[in-house]
């Protein structure tokens, strides 16, 4: 009887994996229809990613006898395993290129404008060119090539509850050109937006994109749910199939990517970074020396630089303060469980150290010195931002000193 039990376990699970299969299969083929068609390179760059690669336990490629590093071992979060490999296409990594260029990807309202002040300082320092992308969709690791310039991958996290609220308060209850531009405007709970209508994946509307040489153009500047979805899948455009029963008042069929899937491929390419700041753990001193004993550069921590509406808008919700109704939070975090989930599986690897964080320190020798771009952290100022200039008021300055 053992024998036979074990002949027929085979069998079924042949069986359960062709159901599955075949209950998949619809929704796959919507999916797949819909990438190949408006997304080829999410085809090319996704299809043979390893999510479980990991680096050596040795920097020196000689040890391994070769240069990529296939292993299929279980990779911990780049949130709390940052390293210095180098991400290549087919989903490997490799230890024998040197890097030449750190990106950081900008996710909105998680403290991204001061660390992008930092990263760009760090690149600096260490003579390393700088790219960062704010609004599109995250670049993926190992598709950048040009000139062979292999790039650090960074970018940071913030609990997205707490993301979505702030971003709402900046620039989601009041337009922020309203605060800035109309020097007439005053802020009233009359003329706010209401946090139940902040409800969708683009803020208080659906989400819609423009076409750029005939391919939909991703751009997400406000985000109200499941955010590093779709800023990291870049997948959130609809398209538009003909309607079932054309007629005069007959309307296009909207059809979207499914979070879901958003989410597999959103968490796969951030997988594949080097490093995740998680927003909230910079107020920890411990995180903070960690930080900068990777970058080999300090001032992560600190608030050197202010979004582009950051005074007016805190100066309009000081002036009324947001009310939040139970109702509304519940919701709100229903709406974003697939980011709260997401974000989780990022960070909670750091609630299982007990004291200290196990990054490494800089290592100069997995980087490529530019010296004709290398500024002294000690020196390094800012790019200052060129072209339009704030009106000045009067009640923003006593609002400045105020603070």
């Amino acid at each position: 009887k053992e024998s036979l039990s074990r002949n027929k376990r085979p069998a079924i699970l042949v069986a359960v994996v062709l159901v599955f299969v075949l209950l998949s299969w619809g929704g796959m083929t919507d999916l797949n229809h819909y990438l190949r068609h408006y997304h080829p390179q999410i085809i090319a760059t996704t299809k043979n990613i390893n999510i479980n690669a990991t680096v050596s336990s040795s920097s020196s490629p000689a040890d391994k006898g070769q240069s990529i590093i296939p292993k299929k071992l279980d990779m911990q979060c780049p949130a709390c395993r940052p390293h210095f490999q180098v991400a290549l296409p087919d989903g490997n990594w490799t230890s024998a290129t040197k890097f030449k260029r750190l990106y950081f990807y900008h996710a909105r309202k998680a403290g991204g404008t001061n660390l992008r002040n930092y990263f760009e300082k760090v690149a600096a320092h260490h003579g390393l060119e700088f790219a960062v992308t704010e609004y599109f969709m995250a670049e993926d690791p190992g598709s950048y090539n040009e000139s062979d310039m292999a790039t650090l991958y960074v970018t940071n996290l913030r609990e997205p509850v707490s993301r979505s609220i702030s971003h709402f308060k900046y620039e989601g209850r009041w337009d922020c050109k309203q605060l800035i531009d109309n020097t007439s405007f005053v802020p009233t709970e009359e003329n706010a937006e209401k946090l139940a209508t902040w409800n969708q994946h683009y803020g208080h509307r659906l989400s819609s994109c423009r076409f750029s040489k005939g391919q939909p153009l991703f751009m997400m500047t406000q985000c109200a749910v499941n955010c590093y979805s779709q800023w990291f899948a870049g997948l959130s455009c609809p398209r538009w199939d003909p309607p079932e029963n054309p007629g005069p008042k007959s309307r296009p069929i909207r059809r979207e990517v499914p979070m879901t899937h958003q989410y597999e491929v959103a968490k796969t390419k951030l997988q594949r970074y080097n490093f995740i700041v998680i927003t909230e753990m910079l107020r920890d001193p411990a995180y903070v020396d960690a930080v900068e004993r990777l970058f080999g550069v300090p001032g992560v921590g600190e608030r050197v630089v202010s979004p582009w509406c950051e005074v007016e808008s805190h100066y309009a919700n000081e002036r009324v303060p947001l009310v939040i109704q139970n109702e509304t939070l519940t919701n709100l975090t229903h709406l974003n469980k697939i980011d709260i989930g997401l974000y989780h599986e990022m960070k909670d690897c750091l609630d299982k150290g007990e004291g200290g964080y196990d990054f490494p320190a800089w290592d100069p020798n997995r980087f490529e010195t530019n010296e004709t771009i290398r500024v002294n952290y000690t020196t390094f100022a800012r790019r200052p931002t060129r072209g339009y200039k704030k009106p000045q008021r009067e009640w923003l300055k006593k609002f400045r000193n105020t603070q």
